[in-house]
């Protein structure tokens, strides 16, 4: 049996049947809290609580591994359903050189942003703010940077512990 709950239709949107790949538990209680990137961190630090069930599907404190307060603490929380004002969104779209010949699109679709790097699959940018955004597949943080007139120039990025920039070139 498979249950997946949310507190909003956006919060639902999260989860994807990805996160079922090589599962190592019968449960896991998500709350939208993502790792800031800026250090590593495992998926269950910021879990409230995983665990399995007894043999009877009884919950068993003793079988049960809560996340680490002070970690989620640290965390970012998603905002999925956020409206981010549509011009914001489109001063964001474009191509962003992260490396010698490697360049990261974004784009907007409806309401989102997506990014594709190189030739990976394409992502959905989901915002912790206006600014902020995060790929759940990643973890990945990036924040836009703009120029005094507003204008997005670059982006700075962290997945686990490790920085990287980019700066736009279209």
């Amino acid at each position: 049996m498979l249950l997946a709950g949310a507190s909003s239709a956006g919060a639902l949107s999260l989860w994807t049947p990805d996160r079922l790949r090589d599962a190592d538990f019968d449960f896991v209680i998500e709350d939208g809290h993502v790792p800031i990137g800026t250090e590593r961190v495992s998926q269950s630090q910021i879990w409230v609580a995983g665990g399995w069930f007894d043999r009877r599907w009884q919950i068993d404190d003793s079988l049960v591994i809560s996340g680490n307060s002070e970690v989620r603490s640290k965390s970012a929380v998603l905002q999925p359903d956020r409206v981010i004002d549509p011009a914001i969104l489109a001063s964001y779209a474009g191509a962003y050189q992260i490396g010698p010949g490697v360049a990261v699109k974004v784009r907007v679709a409806g309401k989102s942003l997506m990014a594709q790097a190189a030739e990976q699959p394409e992502v959905e940018l989901v915002p912790a703010s206006d600014v902020e955004f995060y790929v759940l597949q990643g973890p990945v943080k990036i924040v836009f940077e703009k120029d005094a007139a507003g204008k997005a120039v670059s982006f700075k990025g962290w997945q686990n512990g490790q920085q990287f920039a980019a700066k736009k070139i279209e």
